[in-house]
């Protein structure tokens, strides 16, 4: 016996919650990795009883995340099909569920500027007081990545800049209409003078949930397509 004869055999568990029996909203996060987290297989023989064997579970195990998302008969869904490419309305939803891409057009007509200063704001559009969402939290943290030619999502200079604060963090403000609002700002300047410098290509910008394969949080954000103080 050796450990490869173990993986020809044994091709791994998956682990799902409980989604019948009135558990469909369930969620836990565990830790695979812990110290205390293992396989442990009982077993006996016609003279020994009681027997087990733990199998540790470490880094060198192969782990992955699965999400699957059903947008079916729900305003995301419709959202997704639609052609509009402005919208007022956006959903964030962590675990490979939505983002939400912004476009900034004619910056190259800006000429030869230096940009000192570029943020998105982004403000969500229930009141947290008084949030509808009842099954996840609103995201504590955001943040605007670009893409590439093959739509994944990679780094703005502005995560790695040591002289501008990212931003991003989830902040509590009363606007005009004198209601509580989350709001986010996240620093784009250094994205913005690369695409005006042609440093980059323009394939568009995201917006996520900073850590979405590890936390279940979802939020509703105000679009480009609005007047009010929730515009983005």
């Amino acid at each position: 016996a050796n450990n490869q004869n173990f993986l020809n055999l044994f091709k791994g568990m998956f682990i799902t919650g409980d989604t019948a029996n009135g558990f469909g909203n369930g969620f836990a996060y565990v830790n695979m990795v812990s110290s205390i987290s293992r396989l442990t297989m009982y077993y006996h023989s016609p003279h020994i009883f009681n027997k087990k064997f733990n199998f540790p579970i470490s880094t060198s195990c192969s782990i992955v995340n699965s999400y699957l998302h059903n947008y079916n008969s729900v305003v995301v869904g419709d959202s997704l099909q639609s052609t509009f490419k402005r919208d007022s309305i956006n959903y964030l939803q962590s675990m490979s569920g939505t983002r939400t891409k912004v476009t900034i057009p004619n910056l190259k007509n800006l000429g030869n500027v230096l940009i000192n200063k570029a943020e998105l704001e982004i403000t969500a559009l229930a009141d947290p007081t008084n949030s509808a969402d009842t099954i996840f939290a609103t995201p504590a943290n955001i943040i605007v990545v670009r893409g590439d030619s093959a739509g994944n999502n990679a780094f703005t200079p502005d995560q790695t800049s040591t002289f501008l604060s990212f931003g991003g963090s989830r902040i509590t403000e009363t606007n005009s209409a004198g209601q509580k609002v989350y709001r986010y700002r996240v620093s784009i300047a250094d994205e913005v003078q690369n695409l005006i410098d042609n440093a980059t290509t323009d394939y568009g910008l995201y917006v996520i949930i900073l850590g979405s394969p590890q936390i279940a949080d979802r939020v509703i954000i105000g679009g480009a397509n609005r007047n009010d103080d929730y515009k983005m």
